[in-house]
């Protein structure tokens, strides 16, 4: 009984040793990174896909070189989602390309028809936590949305834009 204490203590104590832990989140961001690979259109070099975000259609997704989704983002991809390189999806970001039709007498619960429509982050652009991007829109090179925004509206280039729906907040290189 002794001995199976003292194996029990052993393996907790190298458990809490800070070098073994990051050996083991190390190897489980391998595993993660290896079947999100697996199933997606294309995944870049060094992205970093956190493991709760969850993904809609991988098979339609398409991320560039050094790119980052962070906690809890939804990403729906039926329509296509391109993001470029050195892109940064902070925590819960919603990203759609696709959405459904509401118009007509039909009962909207038993609608099936969608619409697809490819949307495209580009590289070097910064996302912030709990913003939503709709189905159909391209956010430029350089851009930046901010925290809680609801894009609704392509976004130019080097712009910075804001809130509900986002609009033109400021510029990256004018202020």
């Amino acid at each position: 009984m002794k001995s199976l204490l003292t194996i029990i203590g052993w393996f907790l104590w190298h458990l809490s040793n800070n070098s073994l832990r990051k050996k083991w989140e190390a190897t489980f961001k391998l595993i993660h990174r290896y079947k999100l690979k697996a199933g997606l259109k294309f995944m870049g070099n060094q992205v970093t896909i956190h493991p709760d975000v969850y993904i809609r259609n991988p098979e339609r997704l398409s991320i560039g070189d050094k790119s980052n989704i962070n906690h809890g983002s939804e990403l729906y991809c039926a329509g296509g989602i391109e993001i470029g390189n050195n892109t940064m999806l902070a925590y819960r970001v919603t990203v759609f390309s696709d959405t459904r039709t509401y118009k007509g007498k039909e009962p909207l619960k038993s609608r099936t028809d969608r619409i697809l429509k490819k949307t495209t982050i580009g590289n070097d652009v910064w996302i912030g936590a709990n913003a939503i991007i709709l189905g159909g829109i391209t956010v430029g090179n350089h851009a930046v949305v901010a925290a809680g925004a609801v894009v609704t509206k392509n976004v130019s280039e080097w712009d910075i834009v804001g809130g509900n729906p986002a609009k033109v907040i400021g510029n990256r290189i004018t202020t």
